[in-house]
């Protein structure tokens, strides 16, 4: 057991160098995620909770949201539930964000484990492989009301998990491996997890600044996904490709807003830099009062210069050459 949330993500982080992840912390208050860890093509959003209970939906909105946007796989990474310990090899679900234990975690990153059981409303449950449920047990000779009667269950319960129309709990899958000496369960792959109907949370009504942004880029082609819980203040994405052989970075553009002397502004910046270094798209922050060319590597621009830009390619073309001047 962990002592606070901070021994946890501090865990965690070891867990994502001892595999050589690539990492960007988010350690602001208040935020959707605490890391984004990439190594290759596998990207992961953490949220470092205690107790997963805790989690909000504006969080488990937005955390969806990035995850779509970046192509990666957002998780929860926690203890228990107000009532009880997470179990190892378990996913849970909060908001349709999967959470698990850090055990489990560790194994999925270490050994590639896939787990075979969730947890919902009545208890632990697993999905049943029907097709192999029904060719083994006719390989034993066994009829339904045979393996019903030897798991403890109906025959129609039987029928069902066959035609993959039931999931099986935890006691039942036992019994029928055991009885039927063979594997049963679909593994839940977490790097394709199915997260639904994913939606924009709605933000706090955007500022004057932020709604002139927001008209510039739409006007140049653009849609705006404002975030509340990031460091950055949105992500923006093409409506459309103008090449279908356009590498996959360009296609988003994480934006910060906000003025040079607004605290934290630097601290700020120096984050998005990060994740748009792990999530491999690129960035900006347009800053008021400012005439610096980049922060830590970040390119900044002014409300001014962007108005002068009328296509997305020539917004990138201006955020790469300046990414790489001196500031």
């Amino acid at each position: 057991m962990f002592g606070n949330r901070s021994e946890l993500q501090n865990y965690v982080q070891k867990l994502f160098i001892q595999k050589e992840f690539a990492i960007s912390q988010c350690d602001l208050k208040s935020t959707c995620f605490d890391f984004l860890a990439r190594k290759d093509v596998i990207l992961w959003l953490i949220k470092v909770l205690i107790n997963i209970d805790s989690l909000q939906q504006y969080h488990a909105d937005e955390l969806k949201l990035l995850g779509n946007l970046f192509s990666g796989t957002p998780l929860l990474v926690g203890e228990k539930t107000h009532r009880e310990p997470l179990e190892d090899g378990v996913v849970y679900k909060r908001y349709s964000v999967p959470a698990v234990n850090p055990p489990t975690f560790r194994s999925i990153l270490f050994h590639e484990f896939l787990p075979k059981v969730f947890a919902q409303r009545g208890g632990l449950y697993a999905r049943i492989l029907g097709e192999t449920l029904r060719e083994r047990r006719e390989e034993v000779n066994l009829s339904r009301a045979q393996l019903a009667e030897k798991v403890g269950v109906s025959e129609r319960c039987i029928y069902e998990y066959e035609r993959g129309t039931m999931d099986a709990s935890k006691e039942n899958l036992l019994r029928l491996e055991k009885i039927l000496n063979t594997d049963l369960s679909l593994p839940i792959d977490l790097l394709e997890y199915d997260f639904g109907n994913i939606k924009q949370h709605s933000p706090a009504k955007i500022d004057d600044f932020e709604q002139i942004i927001q008209e510039k880029l739409i006007g140049m082609g653009f849609e705006v996904f404002w975030t509340e819980c990031t460091p950055f203040d949105a992500v923006t994405k093409e409506k459309e490709k103008e090449k279908e052989t356009e590498n996959e970075a360009t296609t988003l553009i994480i934006a910060g807003v906000g003025h040079k002397s607004e605290k934290n502004i630097k601290k700020r910046v120096q984050i998005t830099g990060s994740i748009s270094d792990i999530t491999r798209k690129i960035a900006m922050f347009v800053l008021e009062g400012s005439s610096t060319r980049n922060i830590e590597g970040v390119p900044i621009m002014r409300l001014k210069e962007l108005s002068k830009f009328e296509t997305p390619n020539e917004l990138k073309r201006t955020i790469k050459k300046r990414k790489g001047s001196s500031s």
